[in-house]
């Protein structure tokens, strides 16, 4: 019995200290989210815009300043030699199929 509370105990302050993090990311995908969004109303707003390109803008801006922090890094590792770890960590965050050999 002893076990399994320290077991849930070192799982708790795990679940702390990545907090933090989860709380940073979710305000910086909000800030991305809202600034795109105020672009893309102000672009409709003064009419002229295509609705469906404004929207595909919209989202093609919002995939490139999601990917733009692990793409750089991503970049930084290989010009550093060592692009290994990195490439674990994304492929597993973005859930990507391991690269075939072939």
């Amino acid at each position: 019995m002893g076990n399994e509370q320290a077991q849930r105990f070192l799982n708790e302050l795990a679940g702390h200290a990545v907090k933090p993090t989860i709380v940073a990311l979710r305000e910086r995908a909000d800030e991305l989210k809202k600034a795109e969004l105020d672009r893309a109303i102000r672009r409709l707003a003064t009419g002229g815009h295509d609705q469906a390109e404004v929207i595909q803008q919209l989202a093609d801006n919002l995939v490139n300043k999601f990917m733009h922090g692990a793409m750089t890094e991503l970049k930084r590792q290989a010009a550093a030699g060592d692009p290994g770890q990195t490439i674990d960590i994304l492929r597993r965050i973005y859930g990507l199929e391991e690269e075939s050999d072939t």
